[in-house]
């Protein structure tokens, strides 16, 4: 905030967020890698909503 105060509401869900993040990439995928799929997956492009 333009005072130098937090603003504990979007600080909280931010929190929840990142928390989820975390506990999500701490979960073991049961498939294995399919190298094709990563190559296609980094190789396409980003679309955005224009």
């Amino acid at each position: 905030l333009p005072n130098g105060h937090i603003n504990f509401e979007k600080f909280w869900q931010l929190a929840k967020q990142v928390t989820e993040f975390i506990a999500w990439k701490q979960v073991t995928c049961p498939f294995e890698k399919n190298s094709r799929v990563i190559t296609f997956l980094q190789a396409s492009p980003v679309l955005n909503e224009n």
